[in-house]
C-alpha cells in the first residue's frame, strides 16, 4: 500500500498510506494496491459517505452555524443549507470560516430558484477567501459577468440588501441596466457597472453620476464626505458636481466648506442656483459666511443653545471589569460643544449652529469614557426626518466595523433610518 498515489490519499482525506491500510482492514477490503476498478469505485463511495457523516455530526457544534437566525426560515432551506456547508466545508472552502459570508450564503439558499448552476459542481480555484466566495457567486447566479462591488449585498449588511442580490443576478443573467435603474444615462450605467469594489453599494449611484458629468475619483470621495450626498434632491445635486467638474484648478479641501456655505443658502432659499457663479466669487461669499458663523459663536458663546430632539442618547459597555470601557453617543446642544467637538475631530461641524437651532438637524457626539478620560470618536448628523446623514471621525478617517456596530444599536433603539451599511 506504500506505493498508492498522494492525490488519492487527499482526495479520500487520509494523511499517509498506513493510515488508509487500516481502513481498508476495518472494512473488509482486501490490503492490495492496485484495487479492482469495482472495488475502488466502492472503496470511494463509501468513504465519501463516511466523511459527510462526520460532518453532518460536527455540524451542530460550528459556532458559525449557531450564529444563524433560523427564524421564520423553512426547515428544507435549513437542510440544503446545512448539506451545501458540509460540501464546501469538503472542498475545502475558505470562506464558510467567516460568519459575513456564511450569512452570504444562507441568501443563496434563499435564492435557489434563481441558480443556473448546481452549487455542488463548484470547486475552488483560489486560497483566497474573497476570490473563493466571488466565485462561487458567479458559479451559482451567473451567465455573464456582474458588477463585482454589488457582491457586497450578500455579504455586508445594507438596507435593500435583497433587491441588490436580485439586481446583481439578473445583470448575471443578461437583463440590461436600465431595466434596472431606468434613470440613468448610458454614461452613468457604464461607470455604475464599473464602479470600484472599494465603494459601497449606495455610493455607487452617486459615484455613477460624478464620473458621468466628468467628474474624477478624487472629486467622488471628496463630495461623498460632504452634505451634498444626503442634504439636496438629484437636480440640484447634479448642478453641484457639475459646478467642481467645470472648476478643474480648484482646492479639494476648500470643498466641504463651500458645499456647508451652499447648504445654508438653500436651506434659506428653495431657489438658489449656482447659474452665473464663479468659483471665485463663491470662495470669498463662503470664506466671509464661516467668519460670520465664527464671529457669531464667539458673541453667543456657552449661552445659545437649543433644545433636545425626541432621540435618546445612548450608552453602551465593552470589556471585562476592571478594565472596561463605556461608549456613550449624546447630542450636542450648544454653540460651545459644536465648536469643541470640530476642534477635537477636525472637522466644520460648528458651522451646523444654525440648522439646529431652526430644527433642521441634530449632531451626536459618540466618545468613549476610559477612567476619567473621555475621548471624542465620531459626529453623526440626523435629519429632521430621523435620517442618518454624515458620520465623520477624526480627519475623515475611516469607520471601524464595532464603532458601526454601536451605532447600529442607538439607531435601533431610536427607530432612526439610514442610506449607508452599519455593519
Amino acid at each position: 500500500m506504500n506505493n498508492i498515489p498522494k492525490i488519492y490519499l487527499h482526495d479520500l482525506r487520509f494523511k499517509t498510506p498506513e493510515e488508509f491500510e487500516k481502513w481498508c482492514i476495518n472494512h473488509n477490503y482486501p490490503n492490495i494496491w492496485p484495487f479492482p476498478k469495482k472495488t475502488w469505485k466502492t472503496i470511494k463511495k463509501r468513504r465519501i459517505a463516511q466523511i459527510a457523516d462526520e460532518k453532518l455530526a460536527e455540524r451542530k457544534y460550528n459556532p458559525l452555524l449557531q450564529q444563524i437566525d433560523w427564524y421564520h426560515v423553512d426547515e428544507k432551506i435549513k437542510k440544503d443549507f446545512e448539506d451545501l456547508f458540509i460540501y464546501l466545508n469538503n472542498v475545502r472552502t475558505k470562506f464558510i470560516k467567516d460568519k459575513d459570508y456564511v450569512s452570504g450564503l444562507k441568501i443563496i439558499i434563499q435564492l435557489r430558484d434563481e441558480w443556473v448552476r448546481d452549487p455542488k459542481t463548484w470547486k475552488p480555484n483560489s486560497h483566497n477567501m474573497h476570490k473563493q466566495f466571488s466565485s462561487f457567486l458567479a458559479h451559482v447566479f451567473c451567465k455573464y459577468p456582474a458588477p463585482v462591488f454589488l457582491e457586497k449585498a450578500f455579504y455586508q449588511g445594507c438596507n435593500n440588501r435583497i433587491d441588490y442580490c436580485h439586481w446583481f443576478i439578473e445583470l448575471g443573467s443578461g437583463v440590461s441596466v436600465k431595466k434596472i435603474v431606468s434613470s440613468f444615462t448610458k454614461k452613468q450605467a457604464y461607470f455604475w457597472l464599473n464602479t470600484p469594489e472599494k465603494y459601497t453599494i449606495p455610493n455607487s449611484f452617486f459615484y455613477a453620476l460624478v464620473m458621468a458629468r466628468g467628474g474624477t475619483e478624487k472629486l467622488f470621495e471628496t463630495l461623498v464626505q460632504t452634505r451634498i450626498y444626503y442634504f439636496f434632491d438629484n437636480e440640484f445635486k447634479t448642478s453641484v458636481v457639475d459646478f467642481f467638474v467645470r472648476h478643474t484648478m480648484f482646492d479639494y479641501d476648500q470643498i466641504s466648506s463651500i458645499i456647508d456655505y451652499i447648504a445654508f443658502r438653500k436651506e434659506e432659499s428653495e431657489h438658489f442656483t449656482l447659474k452665473g457663479r464663479s468659483a471665485l466669487s463663491l470662495l470669498e461669499k463662503s470664506s466671509t459666511w464661516h467668519q460670520h458663523i465664527r464671529h457669531e459663536k464667539r458673541k453667543t458663546l456657552g449661552c445659545n443653545h437649543w433644545e433636545p430632539t425626541r432621540y435618546k442618547q445612548h450608552t453602551e459597555s465593552r470589556g471585562k471589569a476592571p478594565n472596561n470601557i463605556t461608549y456613550s453617543i449624546r447630542e450636542l446642544l450648544t454653540v460651545k460643544d459644536l465648536i469643541k467637538e470640530g476642534r477635537a475631530l477636525r472637522h466644520c461641524v460648528a458651522s451646523y449652529a444654525h440648522s439646529c437651532r431652526k430644527r433642521m438637524c441634530s449632531i451626536w457626539s459618540f466618545h468613549k469614557v476610559s477612567g476619567c478620560e473621555e475621548t471624542k470618536l465620531i459626529t453623526i448628523e440626523v435629519h429632521k426626518d430621523g435620517q442618518i446623514g454624515q458620520m465623520q471621525g477624526r480627519a475623515q478617517r475611516t469607520i471601524h466595523r464595532w464603532e458601526l456596530e454601536i451605532i447600529r444599536n442607538w439607531v435601533n433603539a431610536n427607530d432612526l433610518k439610514s442610506v449607508r451599511k452599519l455593519d
